[in-house]
């Protein structure tokens, strides 16, 4: 887990290094509509890795997702990181039964297509470790633009 934290000011300014905008009202109105589960609670700010999953969220929604599917995702892929936390992919299995789960990509087997006492009807790797790059150089770009707070005296 990265130790970085992000005020919900500066998430915004971050996501448009990435093509996104996603403005503090945006992000309330789809928290509204039931994308809430990997948001800061409160005047918390944004963990490095909840930006990542933001960043998933926005992914799955300019890719023609509703915010109630693409919250789904998310909460999911926030699960995930939260007990795999050094998992560099994880895979979301939905099962024939409609039972999701998610687990590290080195550790899960499909090749049976049965998965814990069901048959995998569907299976999607994300890819963590590329979600965090994405938000590391967004922050990188950032910090160039403006300079570290170290420069600062």
């Amino acid at each position: 887990m990265h130790p970085i934290t992000i005020t919900k000011k500066k998430l915004p300014a971050l996501l448009r290094h990435l093509g996104f905008e996603w403005d503090r009202k945006q992000q309330a109105d789809d928290a509204a509509s039931g994308a809430r589960a990997f948001l800061p609670v409160g005047r918390d700010p944004w963990t490095f890795d909840q930006a990542a999953v933001a960043l998933f969220y926005l992914d799955q929604r300019k890719a023609g997702q509703t915010v109630k599917v693409a919250g789904a995702a998310a909460a999911r892929l926030w699960s995930g990181i939260n007990d795999h936390p050094t998992a560099g992919q994880l895979t979301a299995l939905t099962l024939e039964n409609s039972f999701t789960s998610i687990h590290p990509t080195a550790s899960l087997d499909l090749t049976t297509g049965y998965v814990g006492g069901g048959y995998v009807a569907t299976a999607t790797m994300i890819d963590v470790r590329n979600l965090r790059a994405r938000i590391q150089r967004a922050i990188d770009a950032d910090a160039a633009i403006i300079g570290d707070d170290d420069d600062a005296e």
